[in-house]
């Protein structure tokens, strides 16, 4: 990324975290500062790819300000400019950020009439709980019913980002929990 960003005339830093083996982060963790119209910004494209086992394309990690980005990332060895612009976020900026379970029913809705096979969307309404995400589930499956599919949904809870994917068949479980942090377990 920072040679691609280099060769485009984008100011780039690489951030190095610690490694922290008491709580089953075995290795350190290199990701990017960019700046982008005068603010810097994280983005870590290595943490979004165990996020996409499920075939979709996901940017969880897109131009994330410091609050959001060490919700699950470990403290760096060195320092590095602050990042302090919260609207520059994939998902805010391409409108994904939703605050009401209605609208994610209207999303879902739209999806479901493009045969589109997932939903990939940040949650930005207020508390982050299991009860928001079951109503969502609940608001997911009455969509997906109408139209004979079945719901599943994957969660990135620490960066409040939802997949809702429809499937002909039923899912084994409704709700799957992911980390992004590239398979290493944590305690």
């Amino acid at each position: 990324m920072k040679l691609f960003c280099d060769r485009l005339g984008i100011d780039c830093l690489i951030a190095v975290s610690e490694a922290d083996p008491e709580h089953g982060v075995r290795y350190r963790h290199a990701w990017n500062l960019v700046k982008i119209g005068g603010d810097w910004m994280h983005l870590d494209v290595t943490f979004d790819n165990s996020l996409k086992r499920y075939g979709t394309k996901r940017y969880d990690y897109y131009n994330l300000d410091d609050r959001q980005l060490f919700r699950d990332h470990q403290p760096l060895i060195a320092p590095v400019p602050v990042c302090t612009k919260k609207d520059a976020f994939y998902y805010r900026v391409n409108r994904l950020s939703l605050t009401k379970t209605e609208e994610v029913g209207k999303r879902l809705k739209a999806v479901l009439r493009k045969k589109q096979p997932c939903f990939v969307f940040h949650w930005r309404g207020g508390a982050w709980n299991r009860s928001i995400l079951e109503e969502i589930l609940r608001e997911a499956e009455a969509q997906a019913a109408a139209k004979d599919k079945h719901v599943w949904l994957s969660v990135n809870y620490q960066q409040s980002v939802v997949q809702i994917n429809f499937t002909d068949q039923p899912a084994r479980e409704e709700i799957l929990t992911e980390e992004a942090n590239e398979g290493e377990e944590k305690a």
